[in-house]
Parts: structure tokens; C-alpha cells; sequence
């Protein structure tokens, strides 16, 4: 590969022709983008960069590249690997809906998967749609097509006859809109009750109800009144009365370590609320079980909307982001030396010992830099979760 243009491969002396020898050409652009090329030699005269391995295509005129010292897969586990490590607070409400905080990504699949009459649900991401700190990154939009338009999780609630259930919610209109949220018997398909709100700012409403007679199933409509009408919804919370045990949801790995307290709010609308610590029970814990992370409540918080607030990984650990991309980007200057750490660990781990002391020395200089950096952003009252122990 010959690059002309590029001042720092170039010289007609003083720059050896071992100077890129044993790193990696990583195109970026064009047909051999991302086919990673081990080098071999470069001829600074002419700005030729010699690898081991033919491309399939080659590289065209206007194509750009990087030049890397490791291997990009390596650099990628290593950010990975760094992005499981760090954890942010999050607050996540307790209800009986598969995704209360709507922070699941769509609407057509997983937790998230809803069915929909006259209207269109999509998830909002937009900042003057986001019911502040407690909204997450994320609303529920909905736009109607009709009168009585409707979104519901596709998975509806299992109830229990004549048992007395309760309602939070956070809710927001567009223009001259009513939001509205119905509560229906889908085993009698019949309404139970109703609430709205007709205000351009978000609102907090609360609706007690009971399941009738001989009713199995229950679902939360959310939508309004009109046609063409835009509302948005978030932390939609049903309880039922008496209830302790609540399912924690899947980006808590460790309850015991990462759910740092159990909080209750009291408000009218969404920027207002007052904040009061509840009691834990205990937090269960079984990988076997089929919803293996619960926590139960203390059985007199009954008509209060409970949050927790647990300490969450910034990637899964399928690899993927545990949430959207707003929510889940994390600050460059954190990452940075987190993933360099790891980087360095791993080849101290495994070169052999008279390789070793350069790959120790940086390790030791980006291991002080990352400690500045979780020092600054970790969660300021730690759980064991996030305490990072950086070997030095």
C-alpha cells in the first residue's frame, strides 16, 4: 500500500524502514475495510507500507486507514471489557409490566413487544420528552389514529379475582391532547377504569383498582382520547396490594452487591417528587430459577411508587449495550484508561518474562490514570459492584 500525501510516513531520511514493522494496517474505508494486515516493512521514501497477507480486492485512491500497535480485535475486547467493569446508578421502578421504564429497546420484540389499536407507539428519545433524571434516556411516545388509539404490552398481567391493584404513572400531552391510561379485563374484555391528563408539562397520575370477578388478565392501555393525538408515557408502575416479591430486571447481576436501596416517591408531577428510603426484605438470587433476580418489599409500602437504585454495567454481558446508545455512552476519558489497563494486564499475563518490564511499566502508569478517572465517575457511594481493583 502506498500512501503519498501522509508527512508522518514519509521522509527522505532519518525514519527507518523498521518504523511500522510488527503493527497492524486497519483500513476504514472502501473494499478492505476492516481486513486487518499484520506489517512487515514500510519504504519511507515513497510512503509504501508492505504487509504479509495479500488483500482480496486492495485499496483504492481516497481510502483511509489506521495504523494500530495491537490488533483491533484486541482493542475492541479490551473496551469491552472495560465497559462491563464501569457502572453508572440507575433508577428502575418495581411493577408488574414487563417494561415499566420503557428504557427496553423498540416496540416490537423481547420485554418491549406491544400490540397497538389506532396508534403508533414508538420510543422517544428526545430530551424535552424525558421525564427528568427518574425518565432515563427514553419515553413512550404514542400517536393515535383514531379516537380511543391504544398501545399495551403484548404479555398482559395475570390477575387475581377480586384482589385490589394499584397505578402510577408519569404522563405527558402534546398541544390540546389528553393522555390517557385505561385499565382493561382482557379475560371479559371490558373496561375496569380509567385515568387522564391533560397538561403540556409531565404530570404524575395514580389510579386503586380491583380485578372483577372472574377476571385472569389484565393490560394497561396507553394512548388518548382523540385522533392524531401525541402523548408520552414513562415508569408506569402497577403493584398489587399485599404483594412483596417483584422481579428485578436482567442488568442487575448481582442484587446483593448491586442494588444499593429501595427509595419511594411522593409528588404531583415529575419534577416535584419527595424521596423516602424503604426497607429491603431481602434480595433473592437463583441463575436457575426462570426469572432468577427478585427483591422483596416491606408489605407496607402498599399505593407508593418503589425504585430501585442499582449500580449497572455500561455493556451487557452478551457483549451488546444494556440499554440504548444515549443512555449507555460512557465518558471517553474514563473508558480510555480502563480499557489500556486491561490491555496492558493481558500481555503482562502472558509474554514471556524477559518481555515483560516495558508492558509492566505502562500498565503501572495507566492503572494510576484509571483509578483518577473511577474516582470521578464511579458512583459516589460505591457498591462492591463498582469498586474496581486495579492491580498495579
Amino acid at each position: 500500500m502506498v500512501d503519498n500525501d501522509n508527512e508522518r510516513l514519509r521522509s527522505s531520511s532519518g525514519l527507518s524502514s523498521d518504523i511500522l514493522k510488527g503493527q497492524w494496517l486497519y483500513p476504514t474505508s472502501g473494499d478492505e475495510a476492516g481486513n486487518t494486515r499484520f506489517i512487515t516493512s514500510s519504504t519511507p521514501s515513497s510512503g509504501t507500507i508492505t504487509h504479509g497477507l495479500a488483500w482480496g480486492t486492495g485499496m483504492g485512491s481516497g481510502n483511509t486507514y489506521e495504523v494500530l500497535r495491537f490488533h483491533p480485535n484486541d482493542l475492541h475486547a479490551s473496551i469491552d471489557h472495560a465497559l462491563r467493569k464501569m457502572q453508572r446508578w440507575e433508577w428502575y421502578p418495581l411493577s408488574l409490566l414487563n417494561d415499566p421504564a420503557m428504557e427496553e429497546s423498540g416496540v416490537a420484540s423481547g420485554a418491549a413487544d406491544r400490540d397497538n389499536s389506532n396508534a403508533t407507539p414508538t420510543k422517544d428519545t428526545d430530551a424535552a420528552d424525558g421525564a427528568g433524571v427518574l425518565g432515563g434516556a427514553q419515553s413512550l411516545q404514542v400517536v393515535t389514529s383514531s379516537t380511543n388509539g391504544y398501545s399495551r404490552e403484548a404479555t398482559h398481567i395475570d390477575a387475581q379475582s377480586g384482589a385490589a391493584y394499584w397505578l402510577w404513572a408519569m404522563v405527558k400531552a402534546d398541544g390540546a391532547f389528553t393522555a390517557t391510561i385505561w385499565v382493561h379485563d382482557e379475560t371479559n374484555d371490558s373496561a375496569i377504569d380509567n385515568v387522564t391528563w391533560a397538561h403540556n408539562d409531565w404530570g404524575v397520575v395514580t389510579l386503586g383498582f380491583n380485578a372483577p370477578t372472574a377476571c385472569d388478565s389484565i393490560s394497561i392501555r396507553l394512548g388518548a382520547a382523540e385522533t392524531s393525538a401525541t402523548v408520552h408515557f414513562d415508569n408506569v408502575i402497577v403493584r398489587k396490594s399485599g404483594r412483596a416479591i417483584y422481579n428485578l430486571p436482567s442488568w442487575v447481576q448481582a442484587p446483593e452487591a448491586d442494588v444499593e436501596g429501595l427509595f419511594a416517591f411522593t409528588g404531583n408531577t415529575a419534577f416535584d417528587l419527595d424521596i423516602k428510603r424503604r426497607a429491603i426484605a431481602t434480595t433473592y438470587h437463583d441463575p436457575a430459577a426462570a426469572n432468577p433476580r427478585a427483591i422483596a418489599v416491606d408489605s407496607g409500602a402498599n399505593n407508593e411508587p418503589l425504585f430501585i437504585k442499582a449500580a449497572r454495567s455500561f455493556l451487557a454481558a452478551t457483549g451488546t449495550l444494556s440499554a440504548d446508545t444515549t443512555e449507555s455512552t460512557a465518558p471517553i476519558e474514563w473508558v480510555t484508561p480502563v480499557a489500556i489497563n486491561d490491555l496492558f494486564d493481558g500481555i503482562v499475563g502472558t509474554a514471556p518474562g524477559v518481555d515483560i518490564s516495558e508492558w509492566a511499566a505502562l500498565r503501572r502508569s495507566w492503572a494510576l490514570r484509571a483509578k483518577v478517572m473511577n474516582a470521578r465517575y464511579a458512583p459516589t457511594s460505591e457498591p462492591e459492584a463498582v469498586k474496581v481493583n486495579w492491580r498495579e
